[in-house]
């Protein structure tokens, strides 16, 4: 597997590799998974 192909998150949010020369930008589920998480958070925090 190279790189390229790797999309996830950690337990402290959304990430991306990027390589060593920031070959690589976030792809749609990365992206996805942002957008979800800035929607998430405030309605956790008003609880």
């Amino acid at each position: 597997m190279r790189y390229r192909e790797v999309s996830g998150g950690s337990p402290y949010g959304p990430s991306t590799i990027a390589g060593p020369k920031v070959e690589k930008t976030p792809n749609d589920n990365e992206l996805s998974f942002s957008k979800k998480l800035g929607i998430e958070l405030p309605r956790l925090h008003e609880n």
